[in-house]
């Protein structure tokens, strides 16, 4: 004979459910908990785009799946600090478009790149770009260094 099962709503976690009911709610549970990790990454993605405008660089306007995975594993990494990261960038003028090409950064390549965000915490991008010389260094850094190289090699006359 076959046991008849009721619905216990104060202890709904112990009641054996059917397979179609149980599939039902698994489904629920994953969208809600996917909603709510949407909100935290449309969280991310107002911050960052109320940064971009003050700083003249681009706002995203849509989170592609590519995106929220980067953003998720961003996030899970010690080392990340966006708060640090807006601080360099602020800091940098080649990372806001005070370069040979004009490039300047943009969400992806904080979020999308295992390793972007590192060097700009690292200091990398530091500085100002210097258009008049090769390699943004002024005449009297590429004097000392050429100096410095020859004298080292012993290629002096």
């Amino acid at each position: 004979m076959r046991e008849k099962r009721t619905l216990d709503v104060h202890n709904i976690a112990m009641i054996p459910l059917t397979s179609p009911l149980q599939a039902l709610l698994q489904q629920k549970e994953k969208q809600k908990e996917e909603e709510e990790e949407k909100e935290d990454f449309t969280g991310t993605l107002q911050i960052w785009n109320s940064f971009a405008k003050k700083h003249g660089l681009a706002e995203v306007i849509k989170l592609s799946d590519k995106r929220i995975k980067s953003i998720k594993q961003r996030k899970s990494e010690k080392e990340f600090d966006l708060i640090k990261i807006f601080g360099f960038i602020t800091d940098s003028p080649f990372l806001k478009g005070d370069n040979k090409t004009g490039w300047k950064i943009d969400f992806d390549f904080i979020f999308c790149s295992k390793n972007n965000y590192l060097k700009i915490l690292e200091g990398k991008y530091n500085g100002t770009y210097k258009r008049n010389t090769p390699g943004g260094a002024t005449a009297e850094e590429l004097t000392s260094i050429c100096t410095d190289y020859i004298i080292e090699t012993g290629q002096a006359k």
